[in-house]
């Protein structure tokens, strides 16, 4: 009878520890979104920026749907070291404020070698800071085209 409760114990320990791998592995199943919201170009102005004439992305990878403008709606997503191995480029489905359209971009990653991405929404639309899209869904693509990843805002339902 002694053995028993330590029987116990290690069957609790290994599905515990299953549950707590099945878990991890349907979280790994979205990208994990840090912010949602609005910048302004004096934002992404740094010291060095003053110096050289070059925009310095900091800690980002930056995807802007409007390469000439700072300003807009941007996506904060941190990647696993696997996701930015394997992601190729970044599809955006979004709302516009005045439509009910569905719009979607295809944006090129030349290399994600840094664990936090912005994806902006930019341009002349999206300068206001009360400008957001009415729903979004951002898909991390890989080489083929294939979905490795995704967030969705909650008003985002899928057809």
């Amino acid at each position: 009878m002694s053995q028993s409760p330590n029987i116990h114990f290690s069957n609790m320990k290994l599905i515990l520890t299953t549950l707590s791998l099945l878990t991890l592995a349907a979280a790994g199943q979205a990208i994990e979104l840090v912010s949602a919201s609005h910048r302004d170009a004096d934002s992404f102005k740094r010291i060095s920026e003053f110096f050289s004439g070059d925009e310095n992305p900091g800690r980002y990878t930056l995807l802007r749907t409007d390469a000439n403008s700072r300003d807009g709606f941007y996506l904060s997503l941190k990647l696993t070291k696997e996701e930015r191995a394997s992601i190729k480029s970044i599809r955006l489905h979004y709302v516009e404020p005045a439509s009910l359209a569905e719009e979607t971009l295809d944006l090129a990653i030349n290399g994600a070698a840094k664990s936090r991405i912005l994806v902006g929404l930019t341009g002349s639309l999206w300068q206001s800071a009360d400008t957001f899209p009415l729903a979004w869904k951002v898909e991390a693509l890989d080489a083929n085209g294939q979905v490795l990843t995704h967030q969705q805002s909650f008003l985002w339902s899928p057809k």
